[in-house]
Protein backbone atom coordinates (compact mmCIF):
# COMPACT_ATOMS: atom_id res chain seq x y z
CA UNK A 1 0.00 0.00 0.00
CA UNK A 2 1.52 3.51 -0.98
CA UNK A 3 0.92 6.31 1.44
CA UNK A 4 2.45 8.94 3.44
CA UNK A 5 3.58 7.53 6.80
CA UNK A 6 2.48 9.49 10.00
CA UNK A 7 3.94 9.20 13.62
CA UNK A 8 1.56 8.37 16.33
CA UNK A 9 2.51 8.02 19.96
CA UNK A 10 0.19 6.08 22.49
CA UNK A 11 0.15 5.12 25.69
CA UNK A 12 1.01 1.08 26.54
CA UNK A 13 -3.02 0.65 27.59
CA UNK A 14 -3.89 2.53 24.40
CA UNK A 15 -1.79 -0.33 22.66
CA UNK A 16 -3.58 -2.82 24.50
CA UNK A 17 -7.04 -1.66 23.45
CA UNK A 18 -5.90 -1.69 20.20
CA UNK A 19 -4.36 -4.98 19.84
CA UNK A 20 -6.96 -6.67 21.82
CA UNK A 21 -9.84 -4.96 19.47
CA UNK A 22 -7.58 -6.36 16.01
CA UNK A 23 -7.62 -10.07 18.03
CA UNK A 24 -11.09 -9.96 18.38
CA UNK A 25 -11.86 -8.55 14.28
CA UNK A 26 -9.60 -10.99 12.31
CA UNK A 27 -11.49 -8.77 9.39
CA UNK A 28 -8.49 -6.03 10.66
CA UNK A 29 -4.95 -7.33 10.02
CA UNK A 30 -3.06 -4.94 11.75
CA UNK A 31 -2.76 -1.40 13.51
CA UNK A 32 -2.66 1.08 11.02
CA UNK A 33 -5.58 -0.70 9.22
CA UNK A 34 -7.40 0.14 12.12
CA UNK A 35 -6.58 3.65 12.42
CA UNK A 36 -7.27 4.28 9.13
CA UNK A 37 -11.00 2.55 9.36
CA UNK A 38 -11.49 4.28 12.66
CA UNK A 39 -10.06 7.92 11.44
CA UNK A 40 -12.32 7.60 8.45
CA UNK A 41 -15.63 6.52 10.26
CA UNK A 42 -14.80 9.59 12.88
CA UNK A 43 -14.86 12.05 10.05
CA UNK A 44 -17.37 10.69 8.14
CA UNK A 45 -19.81 10.48 11.53
CA UNK A 46 -18.53 13.39 13.25
CA UNK A 47 -18.27 15.67 9.79
CA UNK A 48 -15.05 16.89 11.46
CA UNK A 49 -17.55 18.21 14.63
CA UNK A 50 -14.79 19.26 17.22
CA UNK A 51 -15.85 16.66 20.85
CA UNK A 52 -15.35 17.87 24.31
CA UNK A 53 -13.09 15.55 26.22
CA UNK A 54 -12.47 12.02 25.02
CA UNK A 55 -14.68 11.98 22.19
CA UNK A 56 -16.44 9.06 23.22
CA UNK A 57 -19.94 10.72 23.54
CA UNK A 58 -19.41 12.73 26.48
CA UNK A 59 -22.10 15.79 26.80
CA UNK A 60 -22.25 18.26 29.84
CA UNK A 61 -25.63 18.79 30.64
CA UNK A 62 -26.98 21.46 33.13
CA UNK A 63 -29.86 20.39 34.92
CA UNK A 64 -32.47 22.29 36.68
CA UNK A 65 -32.02 21.88 40.34
CA UNK A 66 -35.26 20.38 40.90
CA UNK A 67 -34.94 18.18 38.38
CA UNK A 68 -31.26 16.86 39.17
CA UNK A 69 -32.85 17.04 42.84
CA UNK A 70 -35.54 13.46 41.49
CA UNK A 71 -33.11 12.20 39.54
CA UNK A 72 -30.41 11.80 42.93
CA UNK A 73 -33.33 11.07 44.58
CA UNK A 74 -34.36 7.85 42.15
CA UNK A 75 -30.94 6.94 42.35
CA UNK A 76 -30.56 6.96 46.18
CA UNK A 77 -33.95 5.10 46.68
CA UNK A 78 -32.15 2.51 44.11
CA UNK A 79 -34.22 2.66 41.17
CA UNK A 80 -31.15 3.58 39.31
CA UNK A 81 -27.94 2.94 39.63
CA UNK A 82 -26.59 6.16 38.86
CA UNK A 83 -28.12 9.84 37.11
CA UNK A 84 -26.21 8.50 33.95
CA UNK A 85 -28.33 6.09 33.81
CA UNK A 86 -31.57 8.01 34.33
CA UNK A 87 -30.37 10.57 31.00
CA UNK A 88 -28.96 7.35 29.03
CA UNK A 89 -33.01 5.90 29.42
CA UNK A 90 -34.30 9.24 28.22
CA UNK A 91 -32.61 9.83 25.26
CA UNK A 92 -32.69 6.12 24.38
CA UNK A 93 -36.58 6.44 24.52
CA UNK A 94 -36.64 9.37 22.71
CA UNK A 95 -34.00 8.61 20.10
CA UNK A 96 -34.28 4.96 19.43
CA UNK A 97 -38.08 3.70 19.65
CA UNK A 98 -38.08 -0.52 18.61
CA UNK A 99 -39.28 0.56 15.20
CA UNK A 100 -36.82 2.43 14.27
CA UNK A 101 -33.85 0.31 16.17
CA UNK A 102 -33.71 -1.79 13.16
CA UNK A 103 -33.82 0.66 10.51
CA UNK A 104 -30.39 2.14 12.60
CA UNK A 105 -28.66 -0.94 12.89
CA UNK A 106 -28.99 -1.44 9.33
CA UNK A 107 -27.60 1.83 7.95
CA UNK A 108 -24.67 2.09 10.49
CA UNK A 109 -23.75 -1.60 8.24
CA UNK A 110 -24.03 -0.42 5.67
CA UNK A 111 -21.90 2.37 6.30
CA UNK A 112 -19.29 0.20 7.79
CA UNK A 113 -19.41 -1.78 4.64
CA UNK A 114 -18.71 1.46 2.11
CA UNK A 115 -15.58 2.38 5.28
CA UNK A 116 -14.28 -1.28 4.45
CA UNK A 117 -15.02 -1.39 0.60
CA UNK A 118 -12.91 2.07 0.43
CA UNK A 119 -9.65 0.45 2.04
Amino acid sequence: MEGERITLRLEGEDLELIDDFIEGHPEISNRSQLARIALRAFIERDGGARVNGSGKGEFVLRVPPAVCSIMEGMVEDGYYNSVEDIVVECLRKEFVSRDNLEKVKDEHFQKSRQIMARM
